[in-house]
């Protein structure tokens, strides 16, 4: 009787020792990877994974939260990334669009797995000086979320506590960015341009960094040296600032600042300009220096975008910024004029 006892003490002692296991997660995966659309021919397709055989699928399409259009449920089985594809006409809606994309799966168990694509802005930038400019890769209002604007879907996330709100001395939004808060994007080749031009408008009360600069745009290494782009404003005086731009090239480093200062706590609108002939800075539709190029930038690196910080967060930005855009060449005079113009 009392080895009976003692065994059964002894195992009690074991189990209590033992670790749980964690429960056995779903292997069942549905994802939506993304929505895109062709002007030329008004298709959007679907791209989409499935890892499981169901009882059905469909695709629900929504403009902002309202549901414009869904498929007949249809069965749907694969590993690999598939398409779905519609025409614009069958949602039946105007433009622009706020477009998402629900995927809705009913397990042979009868379960309901949904998965929602990023959004897909179509339209905005339509006879607008930014979207009239060709080769734009990204745009950022910044005035109410952070989406890229364009069809390439270029959207950021934010780090830290960012505010949108008004800028000062205008009636227009913008988004503050204070205490490193930053807003980010995965490496994505697309941004590596090797001729650029980066547009922005934003307000600055000072520049309190310890090395006297800000960064506005950014996908350079930590240093701030090496390759791809790194669009900043830096505080020589105590009257302004000025537009610093700098590149690695051949293994030497240079750098390049806009000769006036700009005056703080006034919106400014500014655009600098990097191709294989020159290097140009544009202030309020004015281009107030130019120098000769060292060659196209190098775009190697695979650092995240960053805006209102470097990437491994460096001079990061306290100011107000909004209307970023980015393009992969050189825009024209008049391009840059014209999207000047839109700001008081």
């Amino acid at each position: 009787m009392k080895t009976r006892l003692v065994l059964y003490l002894f195992v009690l002692l074991l189990l209590g020792n033992c670790e749980r296991p964690d429960p056995i997660q779903s292997a069942m995966r549905v994802s939506v990877d993304q929505i895109q659309y062709s002007p030329n021919d008004g298709s959007i397709k679907t791209l989409y994974r499935i890892n499981f055989k169901s009882n059905s699928t469909r695709f629900i399409f929504l403009k902002g939260d309202q549901r414009c259009y869904q498929t007949t449920a249809t069965s749907a089985f694969s590993n690999s990334v598939e398409s779905f594809i519609t025409h614009f006409n069958d949602l039946n809606i105007t433009l622009p669009a706020k477009l998402r994309c629900v995927m809705e799966v009913t397990t042979l168990g009868g379960e309901i797995i949904r998965d929602t694509s990023e959004p897909l802005n179509i339209g905005f930038l339509d006879n607008t000086p930014m979207g009239n400019a060709a080769n734009l890769l990204a745009f950022w209002p910044l005035t109410d979320d952070y989406e890229d604007y364009t069809l390439n879907q270029n959207h950021l996330n934010a780090v830290g506590s960012l505010i949108h709100t008004g800028m000062p001395n205008t009636v227009i939004k913008s988004t503050y960015f204070s205490n490193n808060a930053h807003l980010t994007r995965p490496h994505n080749n697309q941004l590596n341009p090797r001729a650029l031009s980066i547009s922005a408008y934003l307000y600055l009360d000072d520049i309190n960094d310890p090395a006297d600069l800000y960064t506005l745009v950014s996908k350079r290494d930590y240093t701030g040296w090496g390759s791809s782009f790194d669009f900043k404003v830096s505080k020589r005086a105590a009257d302004g600032y000025k537009v610093s731009l700098s590149w690695t090239f051949n293994g030497a480093n240079s750098y390049y600042e806009s000769a006036a200062n700009i005056p703080f706590k006034k919106a400014t609108h500014i655009v600098y300009v990097h191709d294989e002939n020159t290097i140009q800075i544009w202030v309020n539709g004015e281009k107030t220096d130019e120098i000769v190029s060292p060659g196209l930038l190098n775009n190697e690196n695979n650092s995240p975008l960053c805006l209102g910080t470097r990437p491994g967060v460096r001079h990061s930005l306290t100011g107000h910024l909004r209307d970023v855009g980015i393009w992969s060449r050189a825009l024209n005079s008049q391009e840059i004029k014209d999207i000047a113009a839109l700001y008081p």
